[in-house]
């Protein structure tokens, strides 16, 4: 799981249980956190693409491409035409797939936490 971004954070410590949740997994090596200001950065260049449209979630769309992530795990279909519309990524972006059901269990893989480490890490 990847975390990041002023809003992103914002909204999960308005809640006990996820916050607690969160801590779990980064304390046990299966959260990590992206730049907030990265993320942040982002952020404020997809909510000018979207200003105007009913895109609620630019933080998600700016962590996602700040952790150069490819698989979103949610429920939120309003947002899927955003999370899939390559425009409003940063070049070099990968292709977002998303995970809503265990239908999807195809797109998940095994990855050594070790490697995601490496992937994070400077």
């Amino acid at each position: 799981m990847v975390y990041g971004g002023t809003k992103f954070k914002n909204e999960l410590i308005q809640s006990y249980r996820r916050t607690r949740l969160l801590r779990t997994m980064r304390d046990a090596g299966y959260a990590v956190e992206i730049s907030t200001t990265a993320v942040d950065a982002i952020e404020a260049e997809v909510a000018a693409k979207v200003k105007g449209t009913k895109c609620n979630d630019p933080h998600i769309i700016a962590l996602l491409a700040a952790a150069k992530c490819a698989l979103l795990c949610s429920l939120d279909k309003e947002s899927f035409p955003f999370i899939k519309n390559r425009a409003l990524y940063p070049k070099g972006s990968p292709k977002v797939r998303i995970y809503t059901s265990p239908r999807n269990a195809n797109l998940l893989k095994k990855v050594p936490v070790n490697q995601l480490r490496i992937l994070f890490e400077g």
